[in-house]
């Protein structure tokens, strides 16, 4: 925001530019938050534009290429500004702050189908049962490919012994997780922090199965065979790893984080 301030004020044409993500998630405490990315377009004519993104790519691939990204208008911007905003307060057990944020995101941009799952999520842990499934359901009528508000609508409808509802929307949420491979990386990455690297290795060959090309994948199952102690295994890991990288900065990541790894398994790997 402060950028786009700045580059307005000295009469540069600057918008907000919605990133196009692979789906990738962050866990705190007992709630799982899916990640979305903004970057700024700044153009200085019609022929000259700038993409400004704070992010280190070169350090976490993560950018969907196949989408085109989209400018987004101020209103939805900071829109989703709130919604982080409630989120983290959301994550501490702030309700009330967080109710508020999600309030003022919706009164920017009433489409944010997300900041419609979370505020029903903040109803739902006051007991707002009601409130919740309403709040779950306007989160698919804005979108209908709105799984997080799915998800959450089959744990209320399952608790309230509506078993015919919460089988429907679990379907659905089951249906799209198991296609994607980033919520296969997603459970191997938390399965990994718990230590479980076999549970990992299964997740990652689903993910691997599903998208071979994408190298992240690849370093994480290296990383998985190495804790196992398949040394074998773990070097042609990292070598796939290393053929799908996209750049040089990337592939001289892997290498630092590598050594780094069998620095620290005390084994001899080979380059």
């Amino acid at each position: 925001a402060a950028f786009i301030a700045m580059a307005r004020y000295v009469n540069l044409n600057a918008s907000f530019q919605d990133i196009p993500t692979y789906p990738n998630w962050d866990r705190q405490e007992n709630l799982l938050f899916f990640n979305k990315h903004i970057g700024v377009i700044v153009e200085i004519d019609i022929r000259t534009k700038y993409e400004i993104d704070f992010h280190q790519r070169g350090e976490l691939p993560y950018r969907d290429r196949e989408q085109v990204d989209r400018s987004l208008s101020d209103a939805t911007a900071f829109g989703q500004y709130y919604n982080n905003v409630g989120s983290e307060l959301l994550s501490t057990g702030e309700t009330a702050g967080a109710f508020r944020h999600f309030v003022k995101a919706l009164k920017l941009d009433p489409g944010l189908s997300y900041v419609w799952s979370n505020l029903g999520s903040v109803y739902h842990r006051n007991h707002q049962v009601e409130a919740a499934e309403r709040a779950y359901l306007q989160a698919i009528a804005v979108n209908r490919s709105e799984y997080t508000a799915m998800s959450n609508l089959a744990r209320l409808y399952s608790r309230q012994g509506n078993t015919a509802e919460a089988n429907f929307y679990e379907r659905k949420v089951k249906s799209f997780r198991h296609k994607n491979p980033y919520y296969h990386f997603a459970i191997s990455e938390r399965a990994f922090d718990e230590g479980q690297y076999a549970k990992t290795v299964k997740h990652l060959k689903s993910a691997i199965y599903r998208k071979e090309d994408e190298h992240q994948f690849h370093f994480a199952l290296a990383r998985a065979y190495l804790k196992l102690g398949a040394i074998a295994k773990a070097e042609k890991s990292i070598e796939k790893a290393r053929v799908y990288s996209p750049d040089e900065t990337t592939l001289h990541y892997y290498s630092r984080m590598w050594k780094a790894l069998a620095d620290e398994s005390e084994s001899y790997l080979s380059n």
